[in-house]
């Protein structure tokens, strides 16, 4: 009898990844990039990151530890010899604004989600393959499910039922039965609609932002780019450039700052970007550092965990030192 194969846990992946915001910045607009200046991140334009090793990743994490005394974190390198990094490294690290806001910006994301939902869905249906080939599966998953539905319907079907309600019962019972079907109508409505909001969300991915940039000269993903400028008696159209920087701004955050855990924008993302000028006003090295000091005491716990936290903090500080 042959023995199975032990499943070996992998380490967790993570959504740290500076080499798409690295990708991203070669696909903008000359007028994003100018937008991005003027909002004093240009820093942001000439990194040159590139997809960290996951294996180095893990180890220094595993090296790493939080002194809440002196808030720092200490990464041993080997016996009497660690590396320090506080706040201020992240500051050099990046060297952004300085803000004075220790949270993100709440603002409201219905436009914002709205009209980024636009456009991303239109370069996920015409350019996200990827995709187009895990839909193409599910539909032929669903209709082999409706198949064997309609099979058993067609064998309930053949049993008739002989019991009849007399007129009197039949009307309370309908009247029941509707006030039922009112409550089962309300709770499929609100189960539908938190399903639409959870599909639509899963546009909004770093890949479909790449998809956009990399389309922006079709005419579909154009169209939805193009606005009128109000400075030229309406006749002159410019691109959005507010939309492309948000989007800019939204994967800078959720794969490089602040790694999420998800695939698609996070909310707190896309409220961060919605009002542009607000990322100024952000004490970014503040929050990177607590975001990372959370992540490296976490990642000790659970190695099958998701890291979390800008670690390219650590690889810059490691580098620094040479070791």
């Amino acid at each position: 009898m042959k023995e199975k194969a032990k499943k070996i846990k992998k380490n967790a992946e993570s959504r740290y990844s500076p080499g798409s915001v690295t990708k991203l910045i070669q696909l903008l607009p000359p007028a994003a990039r100018q937008k991005i200046v003027d909002l004093d991140f240009e820093n942001l334009l000439n990194l040159k990151l590139g997809n960290t090793n996951k294996d180095f990743t893990h180890s220094l994490m595993d090296r790493a530890k939080v002194h809440k005394n002196t808030d720092q974190i200490e990464i041993n390198i080997r016996e009497g010899v660690s590396i320090w990094i506080t706040k201020a490294a992240v500051q050099k690290c990046f060297e952004f604004p300085p803000g004075t806001d220790k949270k993100l910006p709440t603002d409201p994301t219905t436009k914002t989600f709205d009209s980024l939902y636009r456009v991303l869905s239109v370069a996920e249906k015409k350019f996200n393959v990827k995709k187009k080939k895990m839909k193409e599966k599910m539909k032929e998953k669903q209709v082999e499910e409706e198949k064997k539905q309609d099979l058993v319907e067609d064998e309930g079907s053949q049993q008739e039922e002989s019991e009849e309600e007399d007129g009197e019962d039949g009307e309370i019972g309908d009247e029941e039965s509707d006030e039922e079907g009112g409550n089962g109508d309300k709770e499929s409505a609100e189960k539908g609609g938190k399903i639409k909001v959870a599909v639509r969300r899963n546009v909004l991915t770093p890949l479909n932002i790449n998809l956009m940039l990399e389309n922006i000269n079709n005419d579909d993903i154009l169209k939805l780019l193009v606005k009128k400028n109000k400075d030229t008696d309406g006749t002159e159209q410019n691109l959005d450039i507010d939309l492309i920087v948000r989007c800019f701004f939204a994967v800078v955050l959720d794969r490089l700052l602040l790694p999420q855990t998800t695939f698609y924008l996070s909310s707190a993302t896309l409220k961060a970007v919605t009002d542009l000028d607000k990322l100024k006003t952000v004490d970014w090295s503040h929050l990177i550092f607590e975001n990372l000091k959370s992540s490296v005491a976490e990642c000790p716990k659970d190695k099958t965990k998701l890291i979390l936290g800008c670690t390219n903090v650590l690889m810059v500080s490691t580098n620094v030192h040479n070791f």
